[in-house]
């Protein structure tokens, strides 16, 4: 029986110490992000137990994509340094953590859409059709994304350096989308029907889907 860690087969490029200097400076910025974003989900978690009694499937959602972006965070570094070696269950483990990262950032949008939409139907079309799109790129990952980093074959090296844009491209629309629908939805049925107390959501959001999408930009055009 094959060994699912390292082996001789695997060669990948060491990375280098500016690589290093540069992942670590993310990492710092992430684990600094988790902790802030951690102390508010927290706050927001116990004011919901107290009002009533249970936790909500938003928070859960919260919850549970602040751990798995940490973990995959941790386990990224650990294999620029060197300490995890490259190996089908590391490549599998972190592609697995990515798929349900994605889900959960797309779902966590689609709920917020949800509490502006009175029409079940179309929140329903929406949740599926947004889970299916990203349901299609997470088994294209699995089976272009694992082989070409364990280098089967120079085919999967070549397809998956023209998939990886694609499915980066499918993802920035997706989360484009929803959020400039989420921001449309707070300006036309919050804010222009007279309460301005939300407009400070309004812009916060338009700022954080602006950073969010350069963010996606910088990824396609790496």
């Amino acid at each position: 029986m094959h060994s699912l860690f390292m082996s001789d087969e695997f060669v990948v490029a060491e990375s280098s110490p500016e690589d290093m200097k540069i992942a670590s400076i993310a990492w710092g910025f992430q684990l600094g992000f988790a902790l802030l974003t951690a102390a508010k989900a927290g706050g927001q978690t116990l004011c919901i137990w107290r009002r009533t009694g249970r936790i909500s499937g938003y928070t859960f959602m919260v919850w549970l994509e602040i751990i798995v972006n940490s973990v995959l965070g941790v386990l990224s570094w650990l294999y620029m340094d060197g300490i995890i070696p490259p190996s089908f269950a590391y490549f599998m483990v972190a592609v697995t953590l990515w798929c349900i990262e994605l889900h959960l950032l797309i779902q966590i949008i689609v709920n917020r859409i949800a509490l502006l939409i009175t029409s079940r139907r179309r929140i329903t079309i929406i949740k599926w059709g947004s889970c299916a799109i990203i349901l299609v790129l997470n088994i294209g990952v699995y089976c272009i994304w694992i082989p070409a980093r364990l280098q089967v074959t120079q085919t999967y090296i070549n397809v998956n350096n023209v998939f990886d844009r694609c499915e980066k491209v499918v993802y920035l629309l997706l989360d484009a989308l929803l959020n400039f629908y989420f921001c449309y939805l707070v300006k036309t049925k919050l804010v222009d029907t007279g309460m301005t107390k939300y407009m400070p959501l309004y812009r916060f959001n338009m700022s954080i889907v602006f950073v969010s999408l350069s963010m996606d930009v910088l990824l396609i055009g790496k």
